[in-house]
């Protein structure tokens, strides 16, 4: 009985290593959340890669978060890319840029309708409640100090 519920969370080790690697471990845990943990114990048959569930929010918040992060690489590489025009710079920084920050947006919220397994809930009382909700805020918060006319 002991361990029978555990849940290893590589992507905890994975995001010193890249901000990818952590998303992607997400999205194959958000993937495979049934076909891991069952009644009886762990099976490993049947385990994707990758999974398509556009309906889940979970599923769709990793995704999201997953190409966020990978809009953020691309734009970063670009940054770096001397003798840009403004066209340029527009088209590959701060365009992907702001579809990144977008998905960053979406993902914190569909992470706290999973939590919540509704549009909005006020849950203080639940851990998993505060932790996807600071995380809104600070998707939210981030959001605001960006693209803010300061």
């Amino acid at each position: 009985m002991v361990g029978r519920s555990l849940m290893l969370h590589n992507s905890d080790l994975m995001a010193v290593d890249s901000p990818q690697s952590a998303a992607w471990l997400q999205l194959m845990q958000s993937a495979n959340a049934e076909s891991l943990s069952t009644a009886d114990g762990i099976k490993l048959s049947g385990y994707k890669l990758l999974g398509w569930y556009p309906g889940d929010a979970g599923w769709l918040s990793c995704a999201l978060q997953f190409a966020g992060t990978l809009l953020f690489n691309i734009n970063t590489f670009h940054g770096m890319s001397p003798g840009l025009d403004w066209v340029q710079q527009d088209l590959h920084i701060w365009l992907q840029n702001m579809f990144g920050s977008i998905f960053f947006l979406a993902s914190g919220y569909l992470a706290f309708v999973e939590t919540c397994h509704r549009s909005w809930a006020w849950l203080p009382h639940l851990l998993s409640w505060r932790i996807t909700f600071v995380n809104l805020l600070g998707c939210i918060f981030l959001w605001y100090l960006r693209y803010s006319p300061l």
